[in-house]
């Protein structure tokens, strides 16, 4: 495999000049464990003074569209189901952006230091991943604790995506009934409960996610992995 490096702008002209489709990838970032414990005492690590960090590196999946990746588990499922997604929260796509491997804060300019990269990731795909406390490298088995972690950290409930579009039906359904269409609502309610008593939808699970280029540290694409500097 060749190996490459980058600085962020130079990564983020390689993948915005990419619009070849869906692209296996391999990535490698350090960031927040966002489940650990806040403390005003410790150094700040992205604008936050988190007790952890963590270095993962998993595989991940560029340039999907959430939609249309959605749509083709229904239709392998052959189960019929319109549905329309949410807005991406405090991100956007630029308008001439056909990859969608590359998202912007909102707001803000179109820039490597406010660029993020889009991926997504399956759950049967397991990240590794290691932990860091105060810059220091500590086991899993110490990290894992109430010492750094919230209990709800711990407890790592992350809803699919799946669940996203059977909650957007249930909404669906409640404006349709509103409306004083009952009919409607009722035929939204029946697809959204066959989506998700689906055997094969259930086992299809998997993220969406974004991180900050400025984060990542390596990433494999294209049978090219590159070291990202500066």
């Amino acid at each position: 495999m060749e190996q490459v490096k980058m600085t962020m702008q130079q990564l983020l002209d390689f993948m915005q000049n990419d619009n070849k489709g869906a692209t296996f990838s391999g990535l490698t970032y350090f960031v927040n464990e966002a489940g650990s414990r806040q403390d005003k005492t410790y150094d700040e690590f992205d604008g936050k003074r988190h007790k952890l960090q963590k270095l993962v590196s998993l595989n991940a999946t560029l340039h999907s569209k959430y939609k249309a990746k959605i749509d083709r588990i229904l239709k392998e499922c052959g189960i019929e189901f319109e549905w329309t997604p949410n807005k991406m929260t405090g991100r956007f796509y630029s308008d001439y952006d056909k990859n969608r491997a590359i998202c912007f804060k909102d707001g803000a300019e179109q820039n490597a230091d406010n660029a993020y990269l889009v991926f997504v990731a399956e759950t049967h795909s397991k990240p590794q991943t290691t932990y860091y406390h105060k810059g220091q490298e500590i086991s899993r088995e110490e990290a894992r604790t109430l010492e750094f972690f919230t209990p709800s950290g711990l407890a790592g409930n992350k809803k699919a995506v799946q669940n996203s579009a059977f909650n957007h039906a249930l909404k669906a359904a409640a404006q349709a009934e509103a409306s004083g269409n009952l009919s409607l609502a009722e035929a939204i309610r029946a697809n959204a409960n066959q989506l998700a008593n689906h055997a094969e939808f259930q086992k299809l699970e998997f993220h969406f996610r974004t991180v900050k280029l400025s984060n990542l540290r390596k990433i494999r694409v294209k049978g090219i992995e590159i070291t990202i500097e500066g």
